[in-house]
């Protein structure tokens, strides 16, 4: 895959997993490909950040201790500066119950499927 164009400034992505492993493991596939990352470990964690800053999309773990992905969900549904910002929900569950407005990509995680995910939520 290609880099991002570096003409336009880098999408902002936040990664919300509890496993540092995993949420590595995603930012630097995301850096490689050109978008800026921000970490969170879990959804209340993300909330704090997205009071600071809203970033282009999401990536989000729906299992996690503190506020998992259902609750970071339906806290981002209530809040209508949040609801704009796409989502997408990385699992290993074979049935989340989720939404319709957010994106699946199953775990293990097809890389080339999570960063076109990305890059079609981040396109201007």
């Amino acid at each position: 895959m290609m880099p991002a164009s570096s003409a336009a400034p880098a999408a902002e992505i936040l990664v919300v997993d509890d496993d540092p492993e995993v949420r590595d493991a995603i930012c630097d596939v995301l850096e490689d490909e050109g978008f800026r990352v921000q970490r969170a470990a879990n959804g209340q964690e993300a909330l704090t950040r997205l009071a600071l800053e809203l970033p282009s999309a999401i990536v989000l773990d729906l299992t996690m201790p503190v506020m998992d992905g259902h609750a970071f969900l339906q806290a981002r549904a209530r809040d209508p500066r949040l609801r704009r910002i796409p989502v997408i929900v990385v699992t290993a569950s074979m049935s989340p119950e989720i939404s319709n407005d957010v994106q699946l990509v199953r775990k293990p995680i097809d890389v080339d499927a999570l960063v076109e995910a990305v890059r079609a939520h981040t396109r201007p």
